[in-house]
């Protein structure tokens, strides 16, 4: 890939930061601005003076740290007036036909829309743009397409705050907390945020090599940008970050540079006209990823935890090469990959014959690696849809995104060539006499290669594949980096056995002096900061938040009275699912060496609701533009991917809950069955708070509970259909031992179920009576049944009718039968009063409060 491409995906990239310069109060002499301001910055006529002045900043800003950037190819670009700094910095006022690239991309990121790219600064005071900070999309989107004053700053009730990305910047506050008081105080709050991207910025790793270190350098911008608002002035909503614009713009840039160049078009002509079919948008995405994760066969509930995390955290990694991949066919860096979340990704191309045959040839080739090793458990498809300038314009892109989800649908019907699919050749063959079928997926041959791997255990074979998702569930807990290598490498440390599509190398161990040697002979394709959560990613590297939280044997597990009698792993293991169903014992008031409750795991599956329609009809369609969808896409995946795993790590009611996954817009987790309950309340009011309150974006989930000896596959089935049932039963639900209900009505049964925890704890309620509640709980919903029913009613079916007599004969026969005569008819009297009221609004899902007050007491 040439030098050119990267230095036009960096000036995309770069085009404002003298946004975030200026707004910081970089100095540049008043001598450096009478020089300059004429060579970057609009003249207007009537006002008689220069606009645009961030334009003249991100000139200021490359020249200063020139030095910090990779040495690309500027004597030939300066040459013909391309070089980095004229590039960035002449999109408001561009002379050459590079420029204009970097000028239509990004009009075309901001939807063509005036307002964006011109800054008329009018509307919100020019001089309070320091001030004004990141609306928080949701808290504007609307699937019902009631649009009440989303055109007006003054509606919205939230902002972010200005901050470097974190687990708490997920979520907005409210204005009057978020805005400096100021311009003072904003000045400083945009001056400290600048000072800690400097000095990450001087310390990005890899400055020689530039593929690495502008996917270093897309990570650190995202960090530090993703709450500065792209636009300040005018009266446009300020909604879209400057992360989400500038990515948009350098992908855009990217593909028009390359189709000008190709079609022989280069000229400012005809970059600025809109109807040629310049762009080709891809969509890739994995299928079966379920049936992967939660494959069965084989005996998976052996090292299930380490095996279901590195399955997970391969279906991630495999998304990202896929498109890695494919951006090294099509000559395209990573910045031209726009979304990336839970197996799926959107890239833009030049649409030229070489990238429509190089994206088959890809799929190809992608598949046939999958086929020959998955049998055709997962597979990846890639659609495509041409596009035109005009499509991404203001009340156009609504469109474009239709088609292409329409074009990704039609290829789930079409995932594999059948001509070339079908039965896998060589596969008896494949078997090694002296060993058998894979233990784990019972799909897979034994291989050799595997005995006695120190992941495996003595005497332990098993196919490649599944020890290397063994090895990676392991590594991921201890692990800070990763390393992307080429294929066929020579290097020390662990390494996976099977190569990842034959061409790439995984190495979550690389020292230093291996890394600097690879990254020179161009082997080390990319070098990643592996964001564990509650810890800070390393600065100097790109940051991936892919490895999700995992519960691990600590030393206060060896003191902990409910594992005498277990054998727990070394300190810093992940704990196996039994040992995770064991912290759902209670201590017992009683006694400090005896407990209560049943060993138990809980299955959490939760994803936002409709999120089709959002990205479909949240916004109005002149307001629907790529950077928007990017900024919403991202920060949702940042609530699942950065959020959530923190809050495992940081809240100690949590801290034994396993991540399966968790990214994109959905969630699934493993852990103690009443932690899970717990973490289901947390969950929904921590994504209402995400939300803003909106009660358009909802999110819904599902809950079973098992034994630890459960196959893996069949919890997994069980929770989807949990979750199948809230869906079905109005969305905004959870479904929880059968029963779907709200979240309102989920909170209602908490304190139900704290009732009866008072009742038995004080002596009113014993075992009696509530294992005779679960009975009169379906009296009470048959009852509501035949009420609700149009069929004629049996006699023989009214014997339900009776709950009421028989709450009343055995709650008058075991109430407090341990208290003095006063207190039990008050026991009594509050007994009868409640319960025959929460029977008959609640009936069945009484059940969800009940339920937890038995499998705690067992």
């Amino acid at each position: 890939m040439s030098d050119m491409v990267y230095t036009v995906a960096l000036a995309g990239l770069l085009h404002d930061v003298g946004k975030f310069a200026e707004r910081a109060g970089m100095e540049i002499s008043k001598q450096y601005e009478q020089d300059n301001a004429g060579l970057y910055q609009r003249y207007n006529e009537v006002q008689k003076r220069h606009t645009h002045k961030h334009a003249l900043y991100t000139a200021a800003f490359i020249e200063r740290f020139i030095n910090l950037i990779p040495a690309l190819d500027e004597w030939n670009a300066g040459r013909t007036g391309n070089s980095l700094i004229n590039l960035a910095a002449m999109h408001h006022k561009p002379e050459t036909p590079l420029q204009w690239i970097i000028t239509q991309a990004d009009r075309l990121s901001s939807g063509m829309d005036r307002q964006v790219f011109d800054g008329d600064e009018t509307g919100t005071a020019f001089r309070d743009f320091r001030k004004t900070r990141l609306i928080p999309l949701a808290e504007e989107m609307r699937p019902d397409g009631k649009y009440e004053n989303s055109d007006t700053l003054d509606s919205y009730r939230h902002r972010y705050h200005l901050r470097a990305l974190s687990p708490a910047q997920v979520f907005p506050a409210f204005k009057e907390a978020a805005e400096p008081v100021d311009n003072a105080a904003a000045s400083k709050e945009y001056a400290a945020l600048f000072a800690a991207f400097l000095t990450d910025l001087e310390n990005l790793s890899h400055r020689n090599q530039p593929p690495l270190w502008l996917d270093h350098f897309t990570s650190l911008w995202e960090r530090f940008t993703s709450a500065i608002p792209a636009a300040t002035v005018g009266t446009v909503i300020p909604d879209v970050s400057l992360y989400d614009h500038s990515r948009a713009t350098a992908a855009l840039a990217i593909s028009m540079y390359r189709y000008h160049l190709a079609t022989d078009t280069f000229n400012e002509t005809a970059i600025k006209a809109s109807t040629a079919e310049k762009f080709l948008l891809i969509t890739g995405d994995f299928y079966g990823i379920q049936n992967f994760i939660f494959s069965s066969g084989g005996s998976t509930n052996k090292a299930a935890a380490k095996l279901l995390r590195g399955r997970s955290f391969a279906v991630s990694i495999l998304s990202e090469l896929a498109s890695d991949r494919l951006c090294r066919k099509l000559l395209l860096p990573p910045t031209s990959v726009l979304l990336d979340a839970a197996g799926k990704f959107t890239l833009i191309a030049p649409n030229l014959p070489e990238t429509i045959a190089g994206l088959a040839e890809v799929e190809v080739e992608l598949n046939s690696w999958l086929l020959r090793h998955y049998y055709g458990e997962v597979t990846i498809g890639f659609s495509s849809l041409s596009a035109k300038p005009a499509d991404f314009e203001k009340g156009s892109f609504l469109g474009l995104w239709e088609k292409l989800g329409k074009a990704a649908d039609l290829k789930k019907y079409r995932k594999f060539d059948l001509a070339k699919a079908g039965v896998v050749a060589g596969y008896l063959d494949s078997f090694d006499n002296t060993l058998s079928i894979c233990p784990f997926c019972g799909k897979r041959p034994a291989d050799l290669k595997t005995k006695d791997d120190q992941y495996l255990g003595d005497n332990e074979a098993s196919c490649l594949i599944c020890r290397d998702h063994i090895h990676m569930g392991a590594k991921l807990i201890k692990s800070k980096s990763m390393a992307v290598i080429s294929a066929g490498v020579t290097f020390a440390g662990n390494r996976l056995k099977e190569q990842l599509f034959g061409c790439y190398q995984l190495s979550f161990d690389l020292d230093k002096a291996t890394s600097t040697e690879l990254a020179k002979s161009g082997h080390l394709l990319h070098m990643i900061s592996l964001a564990r959560a509650g810890e800070s990613p390393d600065g100097s590297l790109a940051a991936r938040y892919i490895s999700g939280y995992v519960p691990v044997y600590s030393d206060g597990d060896r003191h902990d009275k409910r594992f005498c009698k277990e054998v727990l792993g070394e300190s810093g293991d992940a704990k196996t699912f039994s040992h995770i169903a064991i912290h759902a014992l209670n201590h017992r008031s009683d006694s400090d060496d005896k407990f209560s409750g049943v060993e138990a795991l809980g299955i959490l599956k939760a994803d936002v609701d409709n999120l089709g329609k959002l990205f479909a009809c949240g916004l109005p369609e002149e307001r629907l533009n790529l950077s928007r969808l990017a900024t919403f896409s991202r920060q949702l995946n940042s609530f699942f991917a950065l959020y959530l795993p923190n809050l495992l790590t940081t809240d100690i009611r949590f801290q034994n809950i396993y991540t399966v996954f968790a990214g994109g817009d959905d969630l699934f987790l493993i852990g103690p069955w009443n932690r899970i309950i717990e973490f289901a309340d947390e969950l929904q009011a921590q994504f209402a708070r995400f939300a803003c309150g909106n009660g358009g974006i909802t999110i819904s989930a599902g809950i079973t509970v098992d034994k630890p000896g459960v196959p893996v596959p069949t919890v997994a089935d069980q929770a989807e259909q949990a979750l199948e049932s809230s869906k079905h039963g109005g969305k905004n639900s959870l479904t929880l031992f059968g029963e779907t209900v709200t979240w309102a009505e989920f909170r209602d049964l908490l304190t139900k179920r704290d009732k009866m925890n008072e009742w038995q704890q004080s002596g009113a309620m014993g075992k009696a009576l509530l294992y005779r509640l679960n009975e009169l709980i379906g009296m009470a919903k048959k009852e509501r049944e035949i009420r609700e029913s149009k069929r004629p009613i049996d006699i023989r079916d009214m014997a339900c009718l009776g709950w009421r007599s028989r709450l009343t004969y055995t709650a008058t026969r075991n109430v407090g039968k341990g208290m003095d005569k006063t207190s039990r008819t008050a026991a009594l009297d509050e007994i009868l009063e409640e319960l025959p009221a929460w029977l008959l609004r609640l009936d069945g899902k009484l059940t969800i409060a009940l339920w937890q007050v038995l499998y705690n007491q067992r």
